[in-house]
């Protein structure tokens, strides 16, 4: 018995050292000579260089599968592939497998070079897809040459495609406009003065036909200025440097940059401005002789009244008043108040001549604001009209959308009398006007929108023809009269009567602002105003640069 377990105790020995010795081999016999790692897709293949052989116990096949082209990764996760080359040498190839791409993102979807410049692309994926191997392609290889490692030069001017395709087919594609190469370059400032501790972005622009992507920065006086990135540079100490921008292909400009202390104080160079509702100004800040600054923060106590950016342009967009406060980089203030009036509209009195002509009068209140020369006679003469006609007890007249209804030198109660027009046609007879001048506006009807985007309109500088009624009064009746249809009916057609056109310059929160073609300049109640509007359908016009 004692023999008996001293050979069973002899074998497990043996196997110990079998199963220590497998161990070694598979660890230490398959030691790499070279070590690599990647991360692949699914079904992406990992080429195995001057492949051999491999040990069973060195990869495993629930996630990778090898053969001849390399090995090919199963499924999601980490494993390492150990095999012999031809030479006998031992590899490792660490991989991590994501899932197969769903999609391939260049860094660059649209971009501008100059000939002779080259840019590098690289491919992303989503955060749990990779994808190791992709192949890079140009349309155009005359116009844009590929080199490797997605490093593509202009090499003469045009247009041409960049793609890249992954192992599964996905694409994504860059256009590339090439230019000429610049024959010079131009900084965004000439001389500059900065305070200790202020930071100035530079940036490079060319000539219109000429492209470099791609510029380096740099001062021949660090400590006193300093370069971060992007173009930026901050001035450390008192002193002055230059600021150097090369190209590419050589060409170069210089910015000299003088640096002062920050002010002690700063003060506005007027204590108030008054400006038109969509008119902007600049504010200009004094310092001290010998002390400078460019960087100040600014802030509207009424930014909905005037507006202000960081350059210190600020814009009317209601009328009211806002106080405007000033702070240099060191903390230092200053304020000015800024006023806002209603847009200048001027006059235009439809009387004598034409006591029903209000949408004639202000159609050329408008158009004289913007420069056209027009008389209110050429101006009623390009509206169509149609007289009121008179059969079988009834009043007839056109479509007051298509044409003026009546006679605008009749009143109301005339023998032959005027009624007026809707935006539709006074739209069409003001381009008629603009386009008979050569003029370089468009006349847009925005009849229909929002009070609120009505008042953005005058916040942006565009006065507006508006409907409403006269003195903004409640009607108490209604003109009307038969409109003649294709199939030989009439249809009833009533609006209220009293209805005034007039030109909105401007308002407040309390008040609208507008120019009257019989009182001239007047003001009213912005609710009331609001309300009269709507009764008129929400009519407006305005005159956008074309």
């Amino acid at each position: 018995m004692k023999q008996f377990n001293y050979k069973i105790k002899s074998v497990f020995a043996v196997l110990s050292v079998i199963t220590i010795l497998m161990m070694i081999f598979c660890i230490q016999g398959f030691a790499a000579d070279n070590d690599l790692e990647y991360t692949v897709g699914i079904g992406e293949t990992v080429p195995l260089d001057g492949f051999d052989s491999v040990d069973n116990c060195a990869y495993d096949p629930n996630f990778v599968s090898i053969s001849s082209d390399g090995a090919t990764a199963l499924a999601i996760g980490n494993t390492e592939v150990a095999y012999t080359d031809n030479n006998q040498k031992q590899h490792t190839v660490f991989l991590t497998i994501k899932e197969a791409p769903s999609s391939v993102k260049l860094n660059a979807a649209n971009i501008t070079l100059g000939v002779g410049e080259s840019f590098k692309f690289t491919a992303s994926f989503k955060k749990n897809e990779a994808c190791r191997i992709y192949n890079f392609s140009t349309n155009k290889p005359k116009i844009l040459a590929y080199s490797k490692d997605g490093i593509f030069t202009a090499k003469k001017t045009g247009s041409a495609n960049v793609s890249v395709t992954t192992y599964n087919g996905q694409k994504a594609v860059c256009k590339v406009t090439v230019k000429d190469a610049p024959s010079s370059v131009k900084l965004n400032a000439a001389n500059i003065t900065l305070g200790v501790g202020e930071s100035f972005k530079f940036t490079a622009s060319f000539k219109k036909n000429e492209a470099c992507r791609i510029y380096n920065f740099s001062t021949n006086k660090p400590k006193i200025l300093a370069y971060s990135k992007d173009g930026i540079f901050t001035a450390k100490k008192t002193g002055s440097a230059n600021v150097s921008v090369t190209t590419y292909n050589g060409q170069k400009a210089v910015c000299k940059v003088t640096v002062c202390p920050l002010p002690k104080s700063i003060s506005s160079e007027k204590s108030s401005y008054t400006i038109a509702i969509g008119k902007t100004k600049t504010a200009k800040i004094i310092v001290p002789k010998g002390y400078a600054c460019k960087t100040y923060t600014y802030k509207s106590s009424a930014p909905s009244v005037v507006s202000i950016n960081s350059k210190g342009k600020f814009q009317g967009l209601k009328v009211g008043s806002a106080k405007i406060t000033v702070k240099s980089k060191n903390g230092k203030r200053a304020s000015f108040t800024v006023y806002v009036n209603p847009m200048n509209v001027a006059f235009v009195n439809q009387f004598p001549s034409y006591p029903t002509g209000c949408e004639a009068a202000a159609s050329v209140q408008l158009l004289k604001y913007y420069g056209y020369n027009v008389t209110l006679d050429q101006m009623v003469k390009a509206i169509p009209r149609e007289n009121i006609i008179y059969k079988n007890g009834k009043c007839y007249g056109p479509d007051i959308n298509k044409k003026f209804v009546g006679d605008p030198k009749g009143t109301y109660t005339s023998g032959n009398p005027g009624y007026g027009a809707f935006s539709p046609v006074i739209t069409k007879s003001l381009q008629k006007i603009i386009d008979e001048r050569k003029g370089s506006h468009a006349a847009v009807k925005i009849t229909g929108c929002t009070f609120k985007e009505l008042l953005c309109q005058i916040s942006s500088g565009r006065p507006a023809i508006v409907w409403a009624t006269y003195k903004m009064n409640n009607p108490q009746s209604v003109n009307s009269w038969y409109i003649p249809q294709a199939n030989g009916k009439a249809k009833y057609f009533q609006y209220p009567r009293g209805t005034h056109v007039l030109v909105l310059t401007g308002y407040s929160d309390e008040y609208v602002w507008l120019t009257d073609p019989i009182l001239g300049r007047v003001s009213y109640n912005i609710s009331i105003f609001e309300a009269r509007w709507n009764l008129l359908g929400k009519q407006a016009i305005v005159l956008i640069k074309k």
